[in-house]
């Protein structure tokens, strides 16, 4: 049989090809004619389609998936296949939401949501099969979205394609529930694991809480401080760049808008106005902007070059730049770019890593206590799910570790917690990958004898994570377990301590420092070989793996300074595949000559259910 999907998938793409295409704005008339020439998205050929599968849907029609593949194929050729995709996922689920009823969509704004969010579940399992053929269903606090048979897979490099569900299921829980959580592509068929499937957090996140996150760091108010750093570093201003949103941390200073398909510079100087460089057919862009700062439009890259040159011309300037590609979390920006700025005289470039940790990773006091709650509360949920483990372990039907991850979701949502994704619950030998997440479709039971790992994270709403990783035997632990649990446990204190005693004395700390303290014990014991990862990661207001300096001389060479205010996890582990795993894993958090360890009660000895 003929594999179909609905109409308004193909319409979808089509509609976001034109939208992609058609400029903003007035343009200067030499670019006109280039436009129609060369944009896919104002051809005839486009106008056609679009007229032809719009009637298809107003007759609530089908047509062949191939015929879908291949516009899918021809998109995935552009370079900006992924915004076109993004934008063909909202295209359709907006079509789709304005298939509900205007009474069901008021009331689903109006009901509380006790009621309108098993409502919303019904539309969206109903309107996933339909027009995109996907299959629906709730785990815990999550929603996931499983495509058996995708459209867009392999039409572009890696999981490009896999956009379009993604923004689809995005702009879907938008629209019926108003959140914008997170929506992770938990497994993919591009990567050999099966069917495409994502997984969405519906209830942790909230309107508040994604217009605090897309809210910028630099504005008028927060210009001074910035200005401030700038003259302490002993720099004449920092260059911010951005391309198709490449770089998520000029994405958190500017929160620019728009599709952002061209090349984007803001310059903030050491004194005066900063200045904004944009290109001609994305005015939107910049609705955001303060009027009273400066913005410069070009068309051609020459005009681009040269604007760039009358900014930099003989200054030194920071940017997303990371020497030898150090720390990879700050290298956001191409070498080519690089080689442009340096050709346009700029005297010198440095890493602005120093001022990504003052402005994108510290936390605010209400930032650190709502971590602090979340600490304490995810410490005892871990508490009772060894408990449940232990429990289960000795009756005729022990839980797995999927039905287990599922139960503390579930406990998660009941404090009014929130996870991206997660948690990792693993037993016996399944510890021994670090990022190993169980999975329904292979329950592992967990039975007297193993060694059990939970890596559980969580938030409050508008809050900082807490990330924390604990561990239990069931029964009495082997000799080998005890030998792991001690060495991870005094590579955890050591690290500590370096911390607790570094800050109280005023040292200066780099992320390095503190793994290099926390693996000399590890390899002491001789189990370095099997530490195959940093000791922590950053954790700031806007990720749980953070911008700001993490604990770590293994993977990266990170020198960034750990100053008052950030915030990071501390979590060595042992990893020997095929015969066990364990790490521990509590966080850290910086005030003015002191480190606050979270949370207050953190694993000292193997737990034993």
């Amino acid at each position: 049989m003929l594999a179909t999907v609905d109409a308004l998938l193909p319409l979808s793409l089509l509609e976001a090809v034109r939208d992609v295409d058609t400029p903003e704005g007035v343009l200067e008339a030499e670019f006109v004619d280039e436009l129609r020439n060369k944009r896919l998205g104002l051809s005839d050929t486009v106008y056609t389609q679009i007229k032809r599968y719009t009637e298809a849907v107003r007759r609530n029609q089908r047509t062949a998936q191939d015929e879908t593949v291949a516009l899918a194929r021809l998109i995935g050729r552009r370079p900006d296949a992924e915004a076109v995709l993004r934008a063909a996922g909202r295209f359709l689920a907006r079509e789709a939401y304005m298939t509900i009823s205007p009474v069901t969509r008021a009331l689903l704004r109006v009901m509380p949501s006790l009621i309108a969010r098993p409502l919303a579940f019904r539309k969206v399992k109903h309107i996933a099969h339909r027009y995109i053929n996907g299959n629906v269903r709730r785990v815990g606090q999550f929603v996931l979205l499983e495509i058996p048979r995708s459209v867009t897979l392999g039409v572009a490099p890696g999981s490009t394609g896999c956009a379009f569900y993604e923004s689809t299921l995005r702009e879907l829980l938008r629209l019926l529930v108003g959140t914008t959580g997170a929506v992770e592509h938990t497994r993919c068929e591009g990567r050999g694991e099966g069917s495409c499937e994502w997984r969405a957090d519906w209830r942790g996140a909230d309107r508040t809480r994604a217009a605090e996150q897309s809210s910028p760091v630099l504005t008028e108010e927060t210009l001074p401080a910035v200005q401030r750093a700038l003259a302490d570093a002993q720099l004449d201003g920092w260059l911010l760049f951005d391309f198709q949103r490449m770089n998520p941390i000029a994405g958190g200073m500017l929160s620019l808008e728009g599709m952002m398909s061209r090349r984007v510079f803001v310059w903030v100087p050491r004194l005066g106005e900063p200045v904004g460089v944009g290109h001609a057919i994305e005015p939107g862009t910049w609705r955001t902007w303060p009027a009273s700062w400066k913005r410069v439009t070009y068309s051609s890259w020459r005009t681009l070059e040269r604007s760039v040159s009358d900014i930099v011309r003989g200054k030194h300037i920071a940017m997303e730049y990371s020497p030898g590609d150090a720390v990879p979390y700050l290298d956001r920006v191409p070498a080519g770019v690089i080689d442009m700025v340096r050709a346009a005289g700029a005297a010198s470039i440095v890493s602005s890593g120093e001022l990504v940790t003052l402005f994108n990773a510290t936390w605010t006091p209400d930032q650190a206590a709502s971590h602090v709650r979340a600490a304490e509360i995810i410490a005892t949920i871990a508490g009772d799910a060894f408990a449940l483990a232990g429990e289960r372990s000795r009756s005729p039907q022990p839980v797995t570790e999927h039905e287990l991850m599922t139960w503390i979701l579930e406990r998660f949502a009941r404090a009014n917690l929130s996870t991206d994704h997660g948690p990792n619950v693993s037993a016996g030998a399944n510890a021994a990958n670090p990022h190993y997440e169980p999975s329904p479709d292979r329950p592992r039971p967990i039975r007297v004898g193993d060694v059990l790992l939970i890596d559980l994270w969580a938030t409050e709403a508008n809050g900082i994570y807490a990330d924390q990783t604990w561990i239990a035997t069931l029964g009495a632990p082997s000799a080998r377990a005890e030998e792991i649990w001690s060495a991870i446990r005094d590579a955890r204190d050591a690290a500590i301590r370096v911390v607790t005693d570094g800050v109280a004395a005023g040292t200066m700390l780099r992320g390095g420092d503190v793994d290099d303290a926390a693996r000399a014990v590890i390899v002491e014991r001789g189990l370095g070989e099997y530490f195959t990862h940093r000791t922590g990661h950053s954790i700031d207001a806007k990720s749980l793996h953070g911008s700001g300096p993490h604990l770590d001389n293994l993977e990266t060479r990170e020198e960034r300074l750990l100053i008052p205010g950030v915030g990071f996890s501390i979590e060595p582990g042992v990893y020997i595949a095929g015969e066990i795993g364990m790490r521990t894993e509590v966080n850290a958090y910086l005030e003015q000559g002191r480190a606050v360890i979270t949370p207050r009660t953190y694993q000292r000895d193997l737990i034993v259910v």
